[in-house]
């Protein structure tokens, strides 16, 4: 194994070799201690020892070797005033620019963000920095990070009351699920389909059908499809049903403000009605039509109640509460 490998593979080992390019003593065995417990301790982890052990070089020492283990990470640094998350975030800097086997993290290309607020290292462009500091009471909302280091976030200034004191800790707690659920969902965006959670990129992958029309009966025994619209290029898992040889998708809710925000594909998909779906890993190109009346509607609804607990009915549908498309062949 190399010197790179064991660099990589213990942050023990990477810890003792940037002490000592800054001259520093060889770590104390408190210092190993919580070097090895941020690399092996849970997910969620609280470290907490006198003053004057380190824990903040050591915590900014963790935060390059997780960037030198993987140069896409994102990590935010929170402390109780900006003040102090910045200067966390110009330490690291230092370390990168004046520690010869960390300096090629530094970036070469001039739109790079190299700030004491947010920098990035050489890595692959992305809308979010490789590093962020932010004081508790700052611009939290739609940051994103694989990892969050809360520095010293509790001082007398922001705990006046147990009443506020539990709010940070809330907001803190709350931050972590939002942002991996925030992250999870645009990694999605950029992916080959939906998953059961959040909509996903075109659907790229698969045979694309050509020949007749198939026999859209096969449908009725699965329960979900995966359905992109052209404009814009997203997809989605969606309910769907044959009714008389012919394929029908749906949204519900349709008649309420909140139904509007939250479903927008099927405006988009009245605006314009290509679309593809695909069906155990065959692709179809489609076009979506909108039916809005007819007395095809009470067939089409009892389809759609007999295959899943649905409240589907032709009042429905005319009232514009539910909005229901016929997926037809492409002209």
């Amino acid at each position: 194994m190399n010197t790179l490998e064991l660099l990589k593979g213990d942050f023990k080992m990477f810890l003792q070799a940037l002490w000592s390019q800054l001259d520093l003593p060889s770590p104390t065995r408190a210092q190993y201690a919580i070097a090895d417990y941020l690399q092996h301790g849970p997910k969620r982890l609280q470290i907490q020892a006198f003053r004057g052990v380190g824990k903040s070089w050591i915590t900014g020492a963790f935060v390059l070797w997780t960037l030198f283990n993987n140069s896409e990470k994102k990590i935010m640094i929170i402390s109780a005033s900006k003040e102090r998350a910045d200067n966390m975030s110009i330490f690291l800097q230092k370390l990168i620019i004046e520690t010869p086997w960390l300096n090629y993290m530094q970036p070469k290309d001039d739109s790079a963000r190299w700030s004491r607020i947010s920098f990035d290292i050489k890595c692959p462009p992305h809308q979010a920095p490789s590093v962020k500091s932010v004081g508790i009471t700052g611009q939290l909302t739609g940051s994103r990070a694989d990892l969050m280091i809360l520095d010293d976030i509790e001082v007398t200034g922001n705990i006046m009351t147990e009443l506020k004191n539990g709010l940070i800790i809330l907001v803190c707690l709350l931050l972590i699920p939002i942002t991996a659920v925030s992250t999870a969902a645009v990694k999605q965006r950029f992916s080959d389909g939906p998953n059961r959670v959040f909509s996903g990129g075109p659907l790229e992958s698969g045979e694309l059908h050509s020949g007749p029309e198939p026999d859209w009966s096969f449908v009725n025994e699965i329960p979900t499809i995966e359905m992109q619209l052209m404009d814009p290029p997203t997809s989605r898992v969606i309910w769907t049903v044959e009714h008389n040889s012919k394929l029908y998708v749906w949204s519900g809710y349709m008649g309420t403000t909140v139904g509007r925000m939250w479903k927008q594909w099927p405006v988009q998909a009245e605006r314009n009605g290509k679309a593809l779906i695909r069906i155990n890993g065959v692709r179809y190109e489609r076009q979506l039509t909108r039916i809005k009346s007819g007395e095809e509607l009470i067939g089409i609804a009892g389809a759609i109640t007999n295959k899943y607990p649905s409240r589907t009915t032709r009042d429905a549908i005319e009232a514009g509460d539910v909005w229901l498309f016929e997926a037809g062949p492409v002209n």
